[in-house]
């Protein structure tokens, strides 16, 4: 009932959630791991050390586990060639987590995709320059710190990074709920206009 199992009515489901939101009861990660042979657990792995993007993917990220059950392991990925795949590996053998939500730029590594990909490991990669592959992804347009500190500021296309990995993470917990590669997103965009647009100059 509380795993969103789909063969529950809507009517049973409605009434188990309202009794456990009146007792304030929250499942053991512990006991559930056990019972169902599972982790729980979804990995986040990044390379970019800007602290405004940082929070925002893994506040996403986070927000999205706690909706389903389900924890985030984060971790900044410092290393390169493979180093970087070892590193990456090592993590999901320690933590066991189910699948990986990966940033930019690490989800434009190939040899990190397809060492990923001959383990077995689910994952879903978060706005990649490289979008042949066919590994599910979400793509953004992103409106970059710079442009709205200098002079003049720049005209950019917005996409907060919170959402993005919010459906990055929505997308890998439909995998491992169907089994199956889920469709790749991409989320709408804002065209943020300031100081450096203007009229057209007059034609001489």
């Amino acid at each position: 009932m509380l795993n969103d199992e789909p063969n529950v009515r809507d009517e049973t489901r409605a009434r188990v959630q309202a009794l456990v939101k009146a007792l304030n009861y929250h499942p053991s990660l512990s006991a559930r791991s056990l019972a169902g042979r599972r982790s729980y657990l979804i990995g986040l792995v990044y390379g970019n050390p800007s602290a405004n993007y940082v929070v925002d993917v893994q506040h996403g990220a986070m927000t999205r586990c706690r909706e389903r059950g389900f924890q985030l392991f984060a971790h900044q990925c410092s290393s390169q060639g493979e180093e970087l795949i070892r590193e990456a590996l090592g993590r999901v053998d320690q933590t066991h987590v189910e699948g990986l939500v990966i940033a930019p730029p690490l989800s434009e590594s190939a040899a990190l995709i397809k060492a990923l990909e001959r383990r077995a490991v689910p994952f879903v990669r978060i706005a990649p320059n490289e979008l042949l592959h066919a590994s599910p992804y979400v793509d953004m347009f992103d409106d970059i710190y710079i442009a709205r500190t200098i002079w003049p500021r720049l005209n950019t296309v917005h996409q907060p990074s919170y959402d993005l990995a919010y459906a990055a993470t929505g997308l890998l917990l439909q995998m491992l709920k169907t089994h199956k590669p889920p469709a790749s997103v991409r989320l709408a965009y804002q065209l943020v206009c300031r100081e450096s647009a203007g009229p057209a100059p007059p034609s001489s």
